[in-house]
């Protein structure tokens, strides 16, 4: 299995990499790792739990205490409006023009193949990929996120890409979408562009 839930973590694993993250309290998915294969998935590293720290001008939700601030977590879909004051992935504008969006977790499906982007090129599916749909919800515009990761896991890549869909009766403007933002800890790496 290329793609598995167990003790609250999301594993997704190719021939030679691991990408796992969690939920906070069910309602945050917050990343954890990318990197080398690991079979460390949470239970006996502090490297694979969610990280409970006390952060100076941060904001805290009144409900964790000064644990859990979304500003400090990696939010594997970092939105607008929520108390994260770094780059978001996703900003909406919702029908009383305000920008504030709150998408919590709602479910998760693993499915064998690949979900296919509508109308965008993508690469074929053999009979080892899988996908993980993880689905989030925003009762503030009533839109719904699906967050797709497929694992090609024979070639070690794993694709992402979301789908926004508005449940809701008004319209919501989309003000930034980006299919992933990738928050590391701090480290030795090569930063490499391509450019063209």
């Amino acid at each position: 299995m290329a793609i598995t839930f167990k003790n609250n973590h999301f594993i997704l694993e190719t021939k030679n990499t691991s990408y796992i993250f969690a939920l906070y309290d069910g309602r945050f998915p917050v990343h954890l790792y990318y990197g080398e294969k690991t079979e460390d998935y949470g239970q006996n590293s502090e490297q694979m739990d969610i990280p409970k720290h006390y952060r100076a001008f941060s904001p805290y939700y009144q409900k964790y205490g000064m644990v859990f601030s979304p500003d400090c977590a990696l939010s594997e879909c970092p939105f607008f409006g929520h108390g994260d004051f770094r780059t978001a992935a996703l900003k909406l504008r919702g029908p009383q023009g305000n920008c504030v969006t709150h998408l919590e977790y709602e479910g998760y499906e693993i499915n064998n193949g690949r979900a296919e982007p509508a109308g965008l090129p993508s690469a074929r599916a053999d009979e080892n990929t899988q996908t993980l749909t993880v689905k989030m919800a925003d009762p503030l515009t009533g839109c719904s996120l699906l967050l797709y990761y497929t694992v090609f896991p024979d070639k070690d890549i794993i694709t992402r890409f979301f789908a926004l869909i508005n449940n809701g009766a008004q319209p919501v403007k989309i003000e930034k979408a980006m299919s992933l933002t990738l928050d590391i800890e701090t480290g030795d790496f090569d930063y490499i562009i391509l450019h063209g």
